[in-house]
């Protein structure tokens, strides 16, 4: 079996036909009919059928395919990266993602810690912001080196740097806006304006509320903090969600939450398959050591 024989696999799976492959190949047709005729012998298994003239997958080629694109993209990303490394032996280009909230001052912090520790590394940054599960698809697929989230995933590796406190925020002038606290089973009637199911913050309130055995009013639903501030603010709605920059734009209160488990952990994640680049290994490593969940009161502060 050879890397030849697998991309010609890779490249028929597609068109499923001989002679257009074959041209996109730049290669004679009795070429690519022999190499996959090899590659199925040496393996002993039909990948591919005919019928009628037309060149179909077996069941057994359509399973070996997902192996294959995931062989070969491998490679290409191996190729990438060592590369990228020749081009710029000195530093290289690092991704950030993260989530909104810790974007005004924790994601700041890291980047100049990471110069002031490594003042000659020659890293470039370069940042994307999502929803969690955003992050972790944008992650898995290689457009972003390092995640910073708030869902440890099986499929990446992750490590625990910290909590984020929740708050309760209401609008001024509400009855709790004066309160120094304020418990989950306080909220039970108030009309909430939580983010989409997509957020990793929606997930964790509706855990919260459940622990407490406190049923969800939601009213709106929004994809992004300011606009459930928003609702906020124009009286109505409460909601849960940790500091952010907006809150001094609006006027609204956020109390903290008196009971239990009112925080959410944030993690670094990085691709499982793959070796990280160089300077995104380099940063991941400042991160480990410098932020862990040792420091679990870290995003209280920044957050």
């Amino acid at each position: 079996m050879t890397l030849m024989q697998l991309r010609y696999f890779q490249a028929l799976a597609g068109a499923l036909n001989y002679t257009k492959t074959a041209e996109a190949l730049h290669i004679s047709q009795p070429s690519l009919s022999y190499a996959i005729a090899e590659l199925e012998k040496d393996m002993g298994i039909p990948l591919f059928s005919k019928k009628n003239k037309r060149v179909f997958l077996t069941p057994y080629g359509e399973f070996f395919l997902t192996y294959v694109n995931r062989v070969l993209a491998t490679l290409e990303e191996g190729v990438r990266m060592t590369r990228q490394m020749v081009l710029d032996p000195a530093g290289g280009t690092v991704t950030l993602g993260y989530f909104y909230s810790i974007s005004s001052d924790f994601i700041p912090s890291i980047v100049e810690g990471f110069q002031k520790k490594y003042p000659d590394s020659g890293t470039t940054f370069h940042f994307a912001q999502h929803m969690n599960s955003d992050l972790l698809t944008e992650l898995k697929a290689g457009r972003i080196d390092l995640a910073f989230c708030v869902t440890a995933d099986s499929d990446v590796e992750c490590a625990k740097i910290g909590e984020q406190a929740l708050y309760a925020v209401v609008p001024n002038g509400h009855r709790l806006a004066g309160h120094e606290s304020v418990s989950v089973r306080e909220l039970a009637n108030e009309k909430m304006v939580l983010l989409h199911k997509s957020s990793g913050l929606r997930a964790t309130v509706e855990e919260l509320f459940s622990d407490e055995g406190v049923p969800l009013h939601i009213a709106y639903e929004t994809q992004e903090c300011n606009s459930a501030l928003q609702f906020v603010s124009i009286g109505g709605c409460v909601t849960v969600m940790p500091k952010v920059p907006a809150m001094q734009l609006q006027p609204v209160t956020a109390i903290p939450i008196s009971d239990r488990r009112t925080y959410r952990s944030v993690f670094l994640a990085w691709r499982r398959s793959g070796a990280l680049p160089p300077a995104a290994r380099k940063v991941r490593d400042f991160v480990l050591e410098e932020w862990s969940d040792l420091r679990a009161g870290l995003f209280t502060a920044y957050c």
